[in-house]
């Protein structure tokens, strides 16, 4: 027993070695409280675990509530099997003393510090939760340095991504309707999306969800709406939600009147005794457009 516990030791150190990557252990493991994607690394500084993180399109894991730290504690800890392990989360105060941030840059809204931490001994900026075996309360954490002392494992947090919308120009303005224009990238999951649109920024109607799948592609949409009113600026904007959140694109405005095609007369030419071509310019504005020329003959005095 005296060997294998030595060749343990050896082979951590060895994962701790300055400069050396952090390797992911265990992963992915959902957490169904939130759907977000955790991994474990092998034991390592925090800076290197943080960087090892953000490779894996994350961060140190973000602890918001009691709940969330007991799940951490319960799944990581076993799949160490080291004793008197730590684990790595993402708060730290290496910026400012002090002050702790989150590595993800989300707010501090909780924390579990075991009595009397953190206390920077010998310069210890890194928050970890403690071993279970370790003396209560369990799960309370501690600042350590960045070569730490005994072996302490990263916990990566990769959250599911939210859908993304864009709004985009509406089009086939006609006498009382428009059609709003947008796109919706489900990002994996799937997704529903619709429009937001009205008088203001407060909107207050919507367009009937459908549909845009669960690829991580673009999807396009539009929906025709109809009842507006020449003269009124109308606002509007693409909205995408899926089982984790809803984010709603950029705000765009249109307004019937300023979709009237516009013509202008140009002078004519190719002048005879009995006849002459009319000229003009027409922009339809992006709506199917008819054009033509009224004209009538005046009489000049003495002719």
């Amino acid at each position: 027993m005296r060997i294998q516990h030595l060749l343990a030791l050896v082979v951590l150190s060895l994962a701790t070695v300055p400069g050396a990557r952090a390797a992911v252990l265990a992963g992915p493991i959902t957490n169904a409280a939130n759907a977000h994607t955790y991994y474990l690394l092998s034991s390592n500084t925090w800076t290197a675990s943080e960087a090892e993180a953000v490779g894996l399109g994350g961060h140190l894991v973000t602890i918001n509530d009691a709940a969330e730290n007991q799940w951490v504690l319960n799944t990581f800890f076993p799949l160490t099997g080291v004793p008197y392990a730590s684990l790595w989360i993402g708060l730290n105060d290496a910026a400012n003393e002090g002050q702790f941030v989150w590595a993800s840059g989300e707010p501090v809204a909780f924390t579990y510090w075991y009595p009397g931490e953190p206390n920077n001994l010998g310069g210890e900026d890194y928050a970890t939760i403690r071993h279970p075996s370790e003396a209560p309360p369990t799960g309370s954490w501690n600042d350590l340095a960045d070569t730490p002392n005994p072996p302490t494992f990263g916990v990566v947090e990769v959250p599911t991504p939210l859908p993304v919308a864009v709004t985009q120009p509406a089009d086939q303005f006609m006498p009382g309707s428009a059609r709003l224009n947008g796109q919706a990238n489900p990002n994996g999951s799937p997704t529903l999306a619709w429009f937001e649109w009205g008088t203001s920024l407060a909107y207050g109607n919507v367009t009937p969800p459908q549909s845009v799948g669960s690829g991580s592609n673009a999807v396009g949409l539009s929906n025709v709406i109809v009842g507006l009113v020449s003269g009124t600026d109308y606002h509007f904007r693409a909205r995408a939600s899926n089982a984790f959140g809803s984010l709603a694109g950029l705000d765009q405005t249109f307004n019937l009147n300023t979709q009237r095609p516009v013509v202008t007369t140009l002078a004519a030419d190719q002048l005879t005794t009995n006849s002459a071509r009319l000229r003009g310019q027409v922009n339809p504005r992006g709506s199917p457009t008819t054009a033509w020329f009224e004209w009538e003959r005046t009489r000049i005095m003495g002719i």
